[in-house]
Formats: structure tokens, sequence, C-alpha cells
């Protein structure tokens, strides 16, 4: 089970996120294991989720977050399966780093 924890809010600073490459080194285990994922749900809204989880510790976080601009969700997420638990997501990990790693080319 994830264990939802507050230390990994550091990595979702929004002046750092996309110049990062993806995965990221996990302040808790220390395996570079960490993705992240942005969806914005209502193209009129700034406002979306991020999920950051590290499969190495099963830490997770999930927060109200705002989208930088040039965001663009992954086709492949299936909106009805996005929840707090990061589960899903874990399942598409290689694809969703992929993803953020062009974004932020």
């Amino acid at each position: 089970m994830w264990k939802e924890n507050d230390i990994l809010l550091p990595l979702l600073d929004e002046n750092r996120i996309l110049s990062m490459k993806y995965p990221v080194e996990c302040p808790i285990c220390k395996q570079n294991s960490i993705p992240l994922y942005l969806h914005r749900f209502d193209e009129d809204n700034i406002i979306g989720s991020a999920w950051i989880w590290c499969s190495g510790c099963i830490s997770c976080l999930h927060a109200g977050y705002r989208i930088p601009p040039k965001w663009k969700n992954l086709d492949q997420i299936d909106e009805a399966k996005l929840t707090s638990d990061p589960e899903y997501l874990a399942s598409l990990t290689a694809s969703i780093d992929k993803h953020i790693n062009s974004i932020s080319d």
C-alpha cells in the first residue's frame, strides 16, 4: 500500500519540475526512481493534479497543482482510472518519464 509522504513536496517546485530529467532521486530511499505526472482535467482551468511516487519505498504525494501552460496530458492516460493513489500511473512509469522528458527538452 502506498504511503503519502510530505517529504516529497519539494519535488513539486513549479520553477523546477519541467527542467528536471525523470526519474529523479527519492529523498527518502535515495533510489533514482521518482516519476512525476501532471494532469489537466479541464483545458480552460490552470489547476489540475500532480502525482509523484517512488516504487522503491512506496512513498507518494498527490496534490492539486497549477499546470504549466506548455503541459500536454499523456494521450494514453485513462482519466477514469486516476485517483489519489498512484497505482495506475505506476504501471505507466516508462511512458510517463518519456512524456515529461520530451516536454522539458
